[in-house]
């Protein structure tokens, strides 16, 4: 055994061992700075415009898609409900009118609106308040899902109507048996989405990003309209009056009205 050049192949090939360890360093090292830098990008492209948002929500980095059916009330469910004059007509809509107006006071609106919702209303505590419609004097609320909302969805909301002196003598009611899919995808950070928002210029100079949020929305109907496919959804509420959404599976921004 010639000693001398195995040790002349050993020491070769630890130096070529270290100089690919050495590259691989490297690599990683100019990854993460490339990641830092685009990062970066982003805020300083939003900074230049003076377009400011509120704290990033932390969520999960992967997410399912949700298959929806509308729920079917039952006749026996329905006639549980007290003091509610409630014709079956569809039985994935309540429509009640009660029979006494239930008063709301501002100071009191949250509690008040609570204790309707626990009273009158099958799994009340699975909606949230969504708006105030002034103009029409209704309150509307979505379902919740996972305590994410599900957005601009009919066949998943109440609409509570008001009479002149703040009472509530009406509502619609519809929902959704919501399952998982079983696969998993990757959820683009938030960040990402509104840099998609501002690409496509839809965030003017100088605009407020009050409220950022991840949700669901539906995307395909099924051979039915009371089915449903919803997605995890980005929600950005823009100087407290514009919404935008963007599929936060894709990338892209949901255009309501090409939806509906």
């Amino acid at each position: 055994m010639d000693w001398n050049k195995t040790k002349t192949i050993f020491i070769i090939t630890f130096l070529l061992l270290d100089i690919f360890l050495i590259y691989q360093l490297l690599e990683m090292r100019n990854n993460n700075q490339l990641m830092i830098l685009t990062e970066k990008t982003i805020e300083e492209n939003l900074a230049a415009d003076d377009i400011t948002y509120v704290k990033i929500p932390e969520v999960e980095e992967r997410g399912k898609y949700l298959s929806g059916e509308s729920r079917l009330f039952t006749e026996e469910e329905l006639t549980k409900l007290a003091g509610q004059d409630i014709p079956i007509v569809d039985t994935t809509i309540v429509e009640s009118t009660l029979l006494t107006p239930y008063p709301l006071e501002e100071a009191k609106l949250d509690f008040l609106l609570s204790q309707f919702f626990k009273e009158y209303i099958i799994d009340g505590d699975k909606y949230t308040l969504w708006e105030m419609d002034e103009e029409l004097n209704q309150i509307i609320f979505y379902q919740l899902f996972n305590d994410k909302v599900i957005y601009n969805e009919q066949n998943s909301s109440i609409i509570v109507q008001l009479n002149d002196i703040n009472e509530i003598i009406s509502y619609r009611q519809t929902m959704l048996n919501i399952e998982e899919y079983e696969k998993e995808e990757e959820i683009i950070p938030a960040i990402k989405a509104l840099e998609i928002l501002h690409n496509k210029n839809l965030l003017k100079f100088g605009s407020q990003i009050t409220e950022i949020e991840l949700g669901y929305y539906s995307i395909v109907p099924f051979t039915t309209p009371q089915s449903k496919v919803l997605t995890p959804t980005w929600q950005f509420v823009v100087n407290d009056q514009e919404n935008y959404y963007v599929n936060a599976f894709e990338g892209k921004v949901i255009d309501e009205e090409s939806l509906e």
